[in-house]
């Protein structure tokens, strides 16, 4: 069994949680935390730097939560 599946069955099978929830949750760190670990290069998301503002408001696949896929 993967760390993908765990959490996969942790959130009912959906592949996507929301950007608010996961610096909480994974990281135990507040949203603006993570932002600017991000951006410092501290921790790596599969997704480009640019897109945080979009993230915000969206929800971020479990697959690119570090050390998941």
């Amino acid at each position: 069994m993967t760390t993908l599946m765990l959490l996969l069955a942790r959130h009912d099978g959906c592949e996507e949680i929301p950007f608010r929830q996961m610096p909480k949750d994974y990281f135990g760190i507040e949203p603006v935390a993570l932002e600017r670990k991000i951006k410092m290069g501290t921790i790596q998301l599969g997704l480009p730097c640019e897109s945080l503002r979009a993230m915000r408001s969206s929800n971020v696949p479990l697959s690119e939560i570090p050390h998941v896929g």
